[in-house]
């Protein structure tokens, strides 16, 4: 059985607006949270606009959930540990800390931004080919109704198995038309294929 992976730095990366939700597509505001495809100037308008905390000392802590997220963020980018992190921006100010982030994460996205644009690009070759074409490669299942279930190829057999038991194979079975024929065999005094005779009840 599979063992789960839970890194120590970045398994829980929370809004850029609310410091004490955790970031994602439902629950986070769209300024508070960093898609894969955001264009840079957006990922850099986002993270200059992040929530911090009170005081302008770069460090983690208990009471400084902001600035503590931004680190681990910031950790996660560039693969550095958070205390090396701490000894680089500690007395830098928070705004020339969001920007470093900012900076860190559009690097990570670059890559994933290019690869999407370019197999948008050619999605043709991507899929191997096009959707007429694919389309025209699909043999077309044909599709029989069956007379001895009533279903659309349910017993697997053939049409003349199904006409052989004396079912009808041309259309499919409806409650209406059923009605119908029963209704007219009684007028007429004979049973129709598709009802049951009743059986007469014991003096």
């Amino acid at each position: 059985m599979p063992s789960g992976v839970y890194p120590e730095v970045g398994a829980r990366i929370m809004s850029l607006q609310d410091p004490l939700a955790k970031m994602g597509k439902t629950g986070s505001s769209e300024q508070g949270t960093i898609y894969l495809l955001d264009e840079p100037d957006a990922v850099m308008k986002k993270f200059k606009t992040a929530v911090t905390d009170s005081g302008r000392e770069v460090r983690r802590a208990d009471d400084k959930p902001g600035i503590s997220n931004l680190i681990d963020i910031m950790s996660v980018a560039t693969g550095r540990a958070p205390e090396a992190i701490e000894a680089e921006y500690g007395e830098a100010g928070y705004g020339t800390f969001k920007t470093a982030v900012g900076e860190a994460v559009v690097e990570l996205l670059g890559p994933i931004r290019a690869q999407y644009a370019k197999l948008r690009a050619d999605e043709a070759s991507c899929c191997g080919c096009s959707g007429t074409e694919r389309r025209r490669r699909t043999p077309r299942r044909r599709r029989r109704w069956c007379g001895c279930t009533r279903r659309w190829d349910s017993c697997g057999c053939r049409g003349d198995a199904c006409v052989a038991r004396g079912r009808r194979t041309r259309r499919p079975y409806s409650p209406t038309s059923r009605r119908s024929a029963s209704t007219s065999s009684r007028r007429s005094g004979r049973h129709s294929p598709t009802s049951t005779p009743r059986r007469s009840s014991p003096a």
